[in-house]
C-alpha cells in the first residue's frame, strides 16, 4: 500500500507532499477512526502531521484563523488546500480502503457526511 495514494493521484507530487504524506498515513494508521474524526468536524493530527479543518479556529482573532480549505501540515510545512480537492482526497482514500477491505458502510456514511458539510 505504500506510495498507492501519491502514485493513483497527485500529478504534482513536491507541491502536495505534505497532503500526500497525510492520506498515505491515514490509509496506513487506523483509517476508520481518523475518518470518523473528520466526519465530526474535528481536526485530526499531532505534533509532526496532520490535518485542520476551519471549525478548529473559533474566532478571527486567533492565529491561523482561516474559512476556506483544509490546512495539512508536516513539521514546519503547511498547505492549504480548497474544500474541492479535499473531498476529492478523501474520495481516493476512501476507494482505497474499500479495494484492500471490502465495502463498509461507516466509510460510505462518513464521507458522505463530509461531502454534505463541504459541497
Amino acid at each position: 500500500m505504500e506510495g498507492k495514494f501519491e502514485n493513483l493521484f497527485f500529478e504534482d507530487k513536491e507541491e502536495y507532499a505534505v497532503v500526500i504524506a497525510f492520506f498515505d498515513w491515514m490509509i496506513r494508521s487506523g483509517f476508520k477512526d481518523i475518518l470518523d474524526t473528520l466526519s465530526k468536524d474535528i481536526s485530526y493530527g499531532d505534533e509532526v502531521l496532520g490535518c485542520n479543518l476551519p471549525s478548529l479556529f473559533d474566532s478571527e482573532d486567533e492565529d491561523g484563523y482561516f474559512e476556506d480549505g483544509v490546512e495539512f501540515y508536516l513539521n514546519d510545512i503547511n498547505i492549504k488546500i480548497d474544500f474541492k480537492m479535499y473531498i476529492r482526497c478523501l474520495e481516493l482514500a476512501c476507494k482505497i480502503y474499500i479495494e484492500e477491505n471490502g465495502t463498509d458502510e461507516e466509510v460510505r456514511n462518513n464521507l458522505l457526511i463530509i461531502k454534505k458539510r463541504y459541497m
